[in-house]
């Protein structure tokens, strides 16, 4: 879901999100690493997109009414 952008960790094992917590917070050039992914995945979202996609969906539904 994140892609490359993110440290993924078990939801379900608390030693997990700690060990990635502590990764984040020890490492400065992880954390610059994921911000300019985390900028490059938000690019390719917009509200405009998010709208015509919506739109698409409600016409498809639309048409079988």
């Amino acid at each position: 879901m994140g892609g490359e952008a993110v440290v993924y960790f078990d939801p379900d094992d608390a030693e997990s999100l700690t060990a990635a917590l502590r990764r984040l917070l020890r490492d400065d050039d992880l954390r610059a690493h994921l911000r300019r992914r985390g900028l490059a995945q938000a690019a390719r979202f917009s509200w405009e997109r998010t709208a015509a996609e919506t739109r698409a969906v409600y016409d498809k539904i639309a048409s079988f009414a």
